[in-house]
């Protein structure tokens, strides 16, 4: 047992959450159906605390996503009450890691990490015990790292860096990188590979890694094909990201990333601050290689 999960299962035990027979999924299903708020979910994480089992933690996790998408704007009360909630999940997943499938891995550190690109997570208040969740689940993912999907890579790497504050193992990095190939990258739709880019920005600024110079032009080449599908803000937050990153693409790739762009803004799908953020990212990145 890894020493993250030591800590799972001795906060587990302390909080009196004994493992218990698992509700029938479709119990779940029903339940978060009338789930409606963060303090509804909070409280029924609270009441099947160490009754769920691996399908009904990715469920239930799904359910917060969908909420959290439909909550722009999150206030205190309802960050907080996402808080608890992955707290209580935290608790229950304590006795399901050691036996967690690939899938089910992948989609709870996915779902956590779409929650914290959300807002509805405030970053420097993660709760300690989501911290360590995320832990021992980096562990227990190292060799599953093959048996995922292209999307699960991406958003299994934005999870695991967005919630890593002491930043992530090399020896995980260098086994994602290894594994993230060109025709898994080539299977990314842009929404994975924008998370793929964020992560990356992440895991610069906080422990000063890159993935390797011919990796990263790969990267770039199979994100250059789909830039004519990045939408306004997809692409504000490429060129922010590369700009971070310190990543200057060749100019025919710079050309049709503006030609993307310009399309953008033709059909109104910018708002002015993303122009201005676009223009401050390229300006950057021209006074870093002039």
């Amino acid at each position: 047992m890894n020493a993250p999960l030591q800590i799972l299962v001795r906060a587990a035990a302390e909080a009196r959450v004994v493992p218990s027979p698992p509700a029938d999924l479709s119990e779940v299903t029903s339940r978060l159906a009338q789930t409606l708020s963060w303090p509804g979910l909070q409280m029924m994480a609270l009441q099947y605390q160490g009754r769920l089992d691996q399908s009904s933690v990715v469920a239930v996790l799904r359910r917060a996503a969908q909420l959290a998408a439909s909550t722009p704007s999150p206030t205190p009360a309802e960050q907080y009450a996402c808080a608890r909630f992955l707290e209580s999940i935290a608790m229950t997943c304590a006795s399901l890691i050691p036996s967690m499938n690939a899938a089910t891995v992948a989609g709870v550190l996915g779902t956590l990490g779409a929650l914290a690109a959300s807002g509805m997570l405030i970053l420097r208040q993660v709760p300690y015990m989501v911290v360590v969740l995320v832990q021992a689940l980096i562990l227990a993912s190292l060799p599953q790292l093959h048996e995922y999907s292209g999307p699960q890579l991406a958003f299994v790497l934005r999870g695991c860096a967005m919630l890593s504050p002491s930043g992530l193992p090399e020896v995980w990095l260098d086994e994602w990188q290894a594994v993230t190939t060109v025709p898994v990258l080539s299977a990314m739709p842009p929404e994975a590979l924008d998370a793929v880019v964020g992560a990356l920005q992440t895991l610069y600024n906080r422990q000063n890694w890159l993935p390797q110079d011919r990796w990263l032009g790969e990267l770039l080449m199979v994100v250059e094909k789909q830039l004519p599908d990045y939408d306004g803000e997809g692409l504000r937050q490429l060129a922010v990201a590369l700009a971070g990153l310190e990543v200057r693409p060749h100019n025919g790739w710079l050309g049709k990333f503006r030609a993307a762009f310009d399309k953008r803004v033709a059909a109104a799908e910018v708002e002015p601050q993303d122009v201005a953020g676009v223009l401050y990212a390229f300006t950057k990145l021209e006074v870093a290689f002039a």
